[in-house]
Parts: C-alpha cells; sequence; structure tokens
C-alpha cells in the first residue's frame, strides 16, 4: 500500500536504492517520466562496481565501459539524453580520469564540460572545449561559469596564447585579443614579430565598434 501512495518520482528514487535500474527504467517508461535520471544512476553504479572489481582499470576498461555507457543511454534515452557531465563527475571521484574525460567528450552543453575539467586539473582540455564550442555563455558573469572563465584566460596566457586568442575571438573580444597582441609585442625583440603583433591588436580594434577611437589614432 505504501508505493500506491507514493508518488511516481518517489517510487522511482525507491527502487534506484535498490539498484533495481532495469525494473525503474520500465517504470518510469509506463509513468511516461524522463530515463535520464535511472540512466545516470545506472551508470554511476556500473563505474563503481567496476572500480571495486578492478581499480582505477585503464585504457581498454575504460573504453569498455565508455561505448557500454553511451550504447545504453542513446538506446535507452535517445542521442539528446543529458547528464554526462554528472556521471563523468562520479567516474572522477572515484580516480577514473581518463573515463571521466572520455565521458565528457559526450556531454553537450559545454557550461558542465568545462567546470569540471578545470576541477580535473585539465586546464588544456578545457579550454579547447571553450574554444571549440563558441558559447558565449562560458564567459556571461554568472556565479557558476565566471571563475571558469577567469581561469581559462590565466591558463590560457601562460600556457597557450593562441588557444586563448581562439577563445577571444569566438566570443567577439575584440579589447581582449587586442591587448594579447599588444602584450605579446612586448615580450619579444624580434623587430618583425613585434610589428606583426601591432598590426594583429589594430585589427581587433577596428572590429570592436565600442573602440572606434583607438583604432583611427591606430594605437
Amino acid at each position: 500500500m505504501a508505493y500506491l501512495a507514493t508518488s511516481p518520482d518517489r517510487l522511482i528514487s525507491r527502487l534506484l536504492t535498490r539498484n533495481l535500474h532495469l525494473l525503474a527504467l520500465k517504470m518510469s517508461t509506463y509513468l511516461h517520466l524522463r530515463p535520464e535520471p535511472v540512466l545516470k544512476h545506472w551508470a554511476c553504479a556500473k563505474i563503481a562496481a567496476a572500480t571495486m572489481n578492478s581499480g582505477a582499470g585503464g585504457g581498454r576498461e575504460d573504453e569498455e565501459l565508455r561505448k557500454i555507457i553511451v550504447r545504453k543511454y542513446e538506446t535507452e534515452g535517445g542521442k539528446g539524453a543529458g547528464g554526462y557531465a554528472e556521471i563523468a563527475r562520479r567516474a572522477w571521484q572515484l580516480g577514473r580520469n581518463k573515463l571521466a574525460t572520455k565521458l565528457l567528450d559526450h556531454e553537450r552543453r559545454p557550461a558542465e564540460q568545462v567546470p569540471l575539467l578545470l576541477s580535473m586539473k585539465e586546464d588544456r582540455l578545457a579550454l579547447v572545449k571553450a574554444v571549440d564550442s563558441g558559447d558565449s555563455d562560458l564567459d556571461d558573469g554568472s556565479a557558476k561559469l565566471a571563475p571558469a572563465a577567469k581561469l581559462l584566460q590565466v591558463y590560457g596566457k601562460e600556457g597557450d596564447k593562441d588557444l586563448l586568442r581562439d577563445f577571444y575571438y569566438q566570443d567577439d573580444r575584440w579589447l581582449d585579443g587586442a591587448l594579447l597582441s599588444i602584450e605579446e609585442a612586448g615580450e619579444t625583440e624580434h623587430a618583425q614579430e613585434r610589428l606583426a603583433s601591432w598590426q594583429h591588436a589594430v585589427k581587433d580594434l577596428a572590429q570592436d565598434k565600442e573602440r572606434s577611437f583607438e583604432h583611427k589614432v591606430r594605437l
């Protein structure tokens, strides 16, 4: 009688606490509930069980786990199903960084990828994902994403300025791109390279409507 009186979500939650994933998935379908919560719980439980049996795993085992999880997601939840970032976080917490990185490749939301990659100390990969996404929301000033964007810029200046320049370009941050070029001009002793950096700065300022004066005076 207790199961009859409970809500559908509560019923699914009780089934998941007992790791009755197949039954929970069938019940979700019957009750017209989203399958993602069941799939995420199942995936996290599977990773935990694999880690308990074999430790941190390895390349072949991580790849096999990734395939199993992605196949299940696409079969039961459809290709648009989300939640890979949460599964990746659990894999990382269990010490399986490579598996976490592989799973994050399937996460469609850069705003979920980048902060987790930074937490994993995968700074360069986080910057690559930010650049590839072209998602301006990564630097929209929100409480969640602003620290990630700031760390990306710090890393880019210290480790990979070409990627950082691409990041600025994707986000139409022409002034930041120009300042980066000016900084590079001051760091080189070669006149030709210095001139090229200044020219890049002028070109970026020309794209920035709010900096038309700076462009007119040619720095």
